[in-house]
């Protein structure tokens, strides 16, 4: 099959043959490098940033700039929810919120993309060591193949920050975004737990 749907669209890429996963979550972002057999431990990276991560920047960099403002953690998430976005996806983040009594419009753009633009730079660092340690009769291959999933793929703009970072130091990447990522986390979870043990569902105490 081709992209398109026809024998002359453009050549397939297994992502299960020669690829880079790129998944960042709440906790962690974990890079993972797939080429046809199960990866070992050379074969990932698991760094301890991720959504958590960007919700405390976000709230420190706006109490910086707004000491008087109050947010509640529920409210920054929301923030970052709504509004995150990366250079290439321009846009004024601007919100009204009550300051001592009286409501005020609080311009958190250059807060919010700092601190999405800081997550993907980390995830890039994490890539970066992986990519240079592939061989060379298969790296050219992987960074047609680079694959952004998890929650932090959602920021706008997030694929095409990544390449053009990775293009800028010298690696010819391409790097798309998984559709629809929750719904096949969804399934593999299922699919996971219909083939574990009904002993393996407890939970051990004390």
């Amino acid at each position: 099959l081709f992209h398109d749907g026809s024998a002359a669209g453009c050549r397939y890429r297994d992502p299960v043959q020669n690829s880079l996963f790129i998944d960042i979550g709440a906790g962690t972002t974990d890079i993972c490098r797939v080429q046809g057999y199960y990866p070992g431990a050379d074969d990932c990276v698991s760094i301890h940033v991720g959504g958590n991560s960007v919700d405390e920047r976000i709230g420190k960099g706006i109490r910086d700039k707004y000491p008087d403002a109050k947010f509640s953690p529920e409210q920054i998430t929301a923030i970052k929810e709504q509004h995150s976005f990366v250079h290439g996806a321009e846009k004024k983040v601007t919100i009204s919120h009550m300051v001592k009594g009286r409501k005020h419009a609080l311009d958190i753009t250059d807060v919010v993309r700092a601190h999405c633009e800081w997550l993907l730079d980390e995830s890039i660092k994490g890539a970066r060591k992986l990519i240079e340690t592939t061989s060379a009769d298969s790296v050219e291959d992987l960074l047609q193949n680079i694959i952004l999933t998890g929650g932090g793929s959602q920021i706008p703009g997030s694929e095409e920050y990544v390449e053009s970072k990775l293009k800028a130091e010298g690696f010819l990447a391409k790097v798309k975004k998984a559709k629809d990522y929750k719904t096949v986390v969804a399934r593999g979870a299922l699919a996971m737990a219909v083939r574990v043990k009904d002993e393996q569902w407890s939970i051990p105490i004390g």
